[in-house]
């Protein structure tokens, strides 16, 4: 699934006209590159969720004509990534597991070895992080579980289990995330929900995992700045595209 349904403040004016996923890097469209990192991981059946401009999104899918992307229309109220997920939750029927990619992140990190990952620790959720400047991390015990959430903006610490684990250590989330289909039990349906309050609930009482990943080629493209510089590394490695 990949999340391209938020309204990519970060970005105005240019996603006053544009869905953030329609944002180009180097002449090529977020979305397509998101897509065809799936696809070049073997993964074929994708989800893609919509609200800002969803018919751009709509009118872009339709002419890549590929019938196994699906679309989850959000409508008329934007879900929050959490509420995206479980909004999207028929899609996934018949499946044990998913991946979730936001569509403002750029990565190659290896799918298979994040899978396989997250099978080995027997996980509900196991989520990319690595060793990052951020002003949000999350806080993960000596065995790398989840445990608490810190936002440095506004000093806010919130844990799910403060007490039990000793050290705790802090990472930032890399945007991309394996859930078995199980996490939807703990999901509002058709329900505004963000992610990381729905993480620390769910860390109570299951395996809420981080998977350490600082080797991956890894972009946040949400804000100008940082769109600027993939812009400037995929042209040095593609050559300059209009």
């Amino acid at each position: 699934m990949i999340l391209a349904a938020g309204l990519g403040t970060r970005l105005k004016p240019l996603t006053n006209e544009l869905p953030k996923a329609l944002v180009p890097v180097n002449g090529k469209p977020l979305l397509q590159r998101n897509i065809e990192y799936l696809k070049n991981s073997g993964i074929h059946d994708i989800i893609v969720n919509v609200h800002h401009h969803k018919q751009q999104i709509l009118d872009w899918l339709e002419k890549l004509g590929d019938p196994r992307i699906k679309v989850s229309i959000e409508h008329p109220t934007l879900l929050d990534t959490a509420g995206g997920i479980s909004y999207a939750r028929d899609f996934f029927d018949g499946e044990d597991q998913f991946i979730v990619i936001n569509a403002d992140i750029i990565s190659d990190l290896n799918i298979h070895k994040l899978l396989q990952y997250h099978k080995n620790g027997e996980a509900l959720g196991t989520l990319a992080i690595r060793n990052r400047e951020s002003s949000r991390k999350l806080l993960f015990d000596k065995n790398m579980h989840l445990c608490g959430w810190r936002n440095m903006r506004t000093l806010t610490t919130k844990w799910s289990r403060p007490h039990a684990f000793g050290k705790v250590r802090s990472f930032a989330f890399s945007g991309l995330q394996v859930y078995s289909t199980s996490i939807f039990k703990f999901l509002k349906h058709d329900h505004p929900q963000p992610l990381v309050p729905v993480l620390l609930q769910m860390s109570i009482m299951e395996n809420i995992i981080g998977y350490m990943d600082n080797e991956s080629i890894w972009m946040d493209v949400g804000n100008h700045e940082k769109l600027a510089k993939a812009n400037d590394y995929f042209a040095s490695i593609e050559g300059p595209r209009q």
